[in-house]
């Protein structure tokens, strides 16, 4: 009751050019919308904030509802001119923390300057009403004066017709007859709001479903990773190392991200992503003995973003990585000799792109350099004073499911690189190795 109240107030008396007025909006996390809208219409037009028991004198009134129906914040906005019902009215999707998008932005601005334009020209229209004699006695200038008949046929044609439009005015009224028929049955601009309204819901709804890690504070994903692995000595020269190979095992993978900073052209995001590999064996050439095999990986780091556009981000990637490959015991207490353990500690830094596209639809791809600090075993106990250093590439499809889920598929390359000092008494001399790791990963990832 208060905001109708409000509302016949600040349209009860004559409105001046170019004022207007946004009222608070309601529903959850209203504010943030409304801070936009004002910051957006306030800076064009002189926006007036009604006081308790005064009457302002606007042009518009502006209102909104945010409503909230399965975790997904809607606006509806709406502009009034006069008493007859919103001049302009419209639904907008909203962030998770419950902003527009620039484009919803560009819409309510025009929708504003629409629905002011509509009004002036109505208010043309019944001015023009209140004075129909004297608009008679101007001549046209393009009429006939030998055919005196045929123009008031057709002023009186233009005129019964605009009383069913709405839109006669005395400057139609001396132009020719041709041309005060075409005015008539000229199309309105707001004959046709219907299909660029139901385009730029599609579009903001697109836009929503695309801007994904940059509106959402936190993502938690899972999956599971498909990979091999292939260890392989360069420069050998005594026959009791063993090269490796797996050719395919499986790892659950979880990863969890926070973004403190986003929704801007700057952004920020910590991440932790973890995977494991489940049920792997090893064995020794043709033997029937296995013994378990165990892989892991950890990553832990920060990502700075740059939102040049709303559909490109590029990112800066540092952080920590440790991953690990060992072999156990056989149930008969037997191991495979030769056959190195590694555990891999390096600082991981790169770089990011991504690209979203139409329906929610995504691409990205990564690269980073890994400064190897510690390799573990192969490093110690093979080849004391080993040095390596690696690299990782990965790319990949996302595609956005609905306004908080994605569906991501996604390729990997790791590639090792280490080097030995082996001494000439060694009981293992070899030039070096490569460790390589590829493959694919299939998540789910939830936006909060």
């Amino acid at each position: 009751m208060p905001r109708i109240f409000a509302l016949v107030a600040l349209l009860a008396l004559p409105a001046a050019a170019e004022r207007i007025s946004v009222l608070p909006f309601k529903g959850p996390k209203a504010q943030a919308s409304h801070g936009q809208v004002r910051k957006a219409l306030c800076g064009t037009y002189d926006c007036v904030k009604p006081a308790k028991g005064k009457k302002e004198s606007v042009s518009a009134v502006v209102t909104g509802t945010v409503l909230k129906k399965k975790k997904k914040l809607t606006l509806t906005l709406e502009v009034f001119t006069g008493d007859e019902g919103a001049a302009f009215k419209r639904t907008f999707p909203l962030g998770s923390n419950g902003r527009l998008w620039p484009n919803a932005l560009a819409a309510i601005s025009k929708g504003v300057k629409s629905a002011l334009a509509n009004a002036a020209e109505d208010e043309e229209a019944e001015a023009s009403k209140s004075e129909p004699e004297e608009a008679e006695e101007a001549p046209s200038p393009l009429a006939e004066p030998s055919k005196p008949d045929r123009a008031d046929a057709a002023r009186e044609t233009l005129a019964a017709t605009s009383e069913g439009s709405g839109a006669t005015s005395a400057e139609a009224s001396q132009e020719s007859p041709s041309a005060a028929v075409r005015e008539v049955v000229t199309p309105q601009p707001e004959e046709q709001p219907a299909a660029s309204d139901s385009d730029e819901s599609r579009i903001s709804e697109r836009i929503e479903r695309g801007r994904r890690s940059s509106a959402s504070w936190l993502a938690f994903t899972a999956g599971t990773e498909a990979l091999s692995r292939e260890l392989r000595y360069v420069g050998v020269q005594t026959p009791n190392l063993r090269n490796y190979t797996a050719p395919l095992y499986l790892a659950p993978r979880a990863r969890l991200e926070v973004h403190p900073l986003r929704g801007g052209f700057l952004g920020g995001s910590l991440e932790g992503d973890f995977s494991m590999a489940v049920g792997t064996r090893s064995r020794r050439g043709s033997d029937q003995v296995y013994v378990p095999t165990s892989a892991s990986r950890l990553d832990i780091g920060g990502r700075l973003h740059l939102n040049p556009t709303e559909s490109f981000t590029l990112s800066a990637v540092a952080g920590y990585r440790m991953a690990d490959f060992s072999f156990g015991a056989a149930s008969d207490g037997s191991t495979i000799d030769g056959l190195a353990a590694v555990a891999y500690r390096a600082l991981r830094v790169g770089g990011a792109v991504e690209l979203r596209l139409t329906d929610g639809l995504a691409v990205f791809a990564e690269g980073a350099y890994l400064n190897v600090t510690q390799s573990g075993q192969i490093a110690t106990e093979f080849f004391p004073g080993a040095s390596a250093a690696g690299m990782e590439a990965t790319g990949g499809v996302r595609y956005s499911v609905s306004s908080s889920i994605d569906l991501q598929a996604s390729g990997v390359f790791t590639h090792y690189a280490l080097t030995f000092r082996p001494e000439p008494d060694s009981l293992y001399i070899a030039a070096g190795a490569t460790d390589r790791y590829a493959g694919g990963a299939l998540t789910l990832r939830y936006r909060m």
